[in-house]
């Protein structure tokens, strides 16, 4: 059974701290990930770091196929997340609001398939009793 990865727009961002021509290997294992399916993200994390004009933004554009656009599977979870999770979700953001997405595509992907492991990767930290932060939500579905 193998792991497959599905990385939060934090983490790809603080991959910047990491330049490709110094931390070598670890791009090339990176790479061997997105290359072998098994490093994804939903699509509202590329529209989250293409935003900018840096590496990471021309890291993302050159592997675009990584990124998962929301199917069926994923917007019945998506729907399940909001429901029992509703402070995932700010109604006042306008821009592209990964984090709900993300966790309803680890969801969807984990029903789906049993052959792999899905993991989230994510900068975000547990927080307290009732926090809607990506570690505590995954954890109340796991």
């Amino acid at each position: 059974m193998s792991n497959v990865y599905l990385i939060d727009n934090d983490s790809l961002i603080k991959l910047k701290q990491y330049p490709g021509d110094i931390f070598v290997s670890l791009w090339e294992r990176i790479e061997a990930l997105v290359d072998a399916e098994r490093l994804i993200a939903p699509h509202e994390v590329f529209r989250e770091v293409t935003k900018g004009d840096d590496e990471i933004e021309k890291w993302a554009k050159a592997h675009a196929g990584m990124f998962v656009d929301l199917d069926t599977a994923q917007a019945a979870a998506l729907t399940e997340v909001l429901a029992k999770f509703p402070g995932i979700h700010d109604p006042e953001k306008t821009a592209a609001d990964a984090d709900p997405v993300l966790v309803a595509l680890c969801l969807a992907k984990t029903r789906v398939d049993s052959s792999s492991r899905y993991r989230v990767v994510t900068e975000e930290r547990m927080r307290g009793p009732g926090s809607t932060r990506i570690p505590n939500v995954c954890k109340a579905l796991a």
